[in-house]
């Protein structure tokens, strides 16, 4: 598998299953502090984009549980830089009472606007479809960048978080 390539690559001194539980206990403390944060109050929009659609690639109207956690972010530009011309971008709405991670100060990409849902968290697939979207502008919450065009036609995947 890829994990275990990348772990004799990276890691060729430590047993696996040493490595592995690092790892899951990793993953527990973030999930801790997700389970932690404060709920949100209102309904929200955050955004993702993908350059092939791995994680909602199921039928709509179909509810499924993400086992990983899920990166997104609140700035609809910022998205657009994470995809390709004919796939992906994500709406993904959070309803009032979802728990989620702030990483500010912690993305490689500044100002990203970057929120982690938590492990396990479930998803209604609302929609899949094909369309153009809006003009990345400063109107849309980018200040620093030209205009972008996005391509049309774009694979437009429209979820949930429940």
């Amino acid at each position: 598998s890829a994990a275990s390539d990348v772990y004799k690559r990276q890691v060729p001194l430590l047993k696996k299953e040493f490595v592995m539980k690092l790892i899951q206990n990793y993953a527990e403390s973030i999930q801790e502090m997700i389970n932690d944060a404060p709920p949100t109050k209102k309904k929200q929009t955050f955004y993702r984009g993908l350059k092939r659609g791995y994680v909602f690639d199921k039928k709509q109207g179909v509810f499924f549980k993400n086992e990983g956690f899920l990166s997104v972010t609140n700035k609809y530009s910022t998205a657009s830089r994470f995809m390709t011309e004919d796939c992906c971008f994500h709406y993904i709405t959070v309803l009032p009472g979802t728990r989620m991670l702030w990483m500010a100060g912690l993305s490689k990409v500044p100002g990203e606007g970057e929120f982690l849902l938590g492990l396990n968290t479930t998803y209604l697939i609302r929609s899949h479809q094909k369309e153009s979207l809006s003009v990345f502008t400063h109107t849309n919450m980018e200040i620093c960048h030209e205009p972008i065009r996005p391509p049309t036609n774009l694979k437009v995947i429209r979820v949930v978080a429940v």
